[in-house]
């Protein structure tokens, strides 16, 4: 049986994605969480705080999807696209669907501040974990080269307009990753 902390986060992760941060109210995540709003406060404070428990979780899932896939690509070039799907592309096909839910991509780091560094620490420490198996000794030490997949990531899920986009460009940052570490 789920902890009510479990099933507020799986219920708010839920209206987050639907609504986005702004929309969303502690009354909402009460009802979906079929819980009283005492008890909501009793484990959640505020919804920052719950909007914060959310993206830890959702790192914890990202991370554990990642090493499945890691261990299941070969190429560089796969992995590298493995991680930046789960980290870059399904979120921003998931959260641009509409422009209640796109609120989250562009603000994420303002609602959760410190969860999201987590969020961005944990795939930099992936991705440079990849680049370190393949390095040359080339152009950029796989750190560097990890941590401007890193900007490119942020700042693409930001700009970008579509998932064609997206993806093209991603393809276009791992060509030149591999070809430079």
């Amino acid at each position: 049986m789920k902890t009510n902390k479990e099933v507020i986060i799986e219920e708010a992760e839920s209206l987050f994605i639907k609504f986005g941060f702004k929309k969303v109210t502690m009354g909402d995540i009460a009802k979906s969480s079929q819980i009283s709003r005492p008890t909501l406060y009793s484990v959640f404070s505020d919804k920052q705080t719950v909007f914060s428990a959310c993206v830890l979780e959702v790192v914890k899932e990202f991370q554990l999807e990642a090493q499945s896939k890691l261990n299941i690509e070969n190429s560089i070039e796969d992995k590298l696209w493995a991680l930046l799907s789960i980290f870059v592309i399904e979120p921003f096909n998931q959260f641009s669907k509409s422009e209640e839910s796109y609120d989250i991509l562009l603000n994420a780091e303002t609602y959760a501040p410190e969860e999201m560094k987590t969020y961005w620490r944990t795939f930099e420490k992936l991705v440079q974990k990849v680049l370190e198996t393949a390095s040359n000794e080339k152009a950029i030490a796989p750190k560097d080269a990890a941590k401007v997949i890193v900007c490119f990531s942020r700042d693409a899920r930001k700009s970008c307009k579509s998932l064609l986009e997206i993806k093209k460009l991603t393809r276009g940052i791992i060509q030149m990753a591999v070809k430079n570490v």
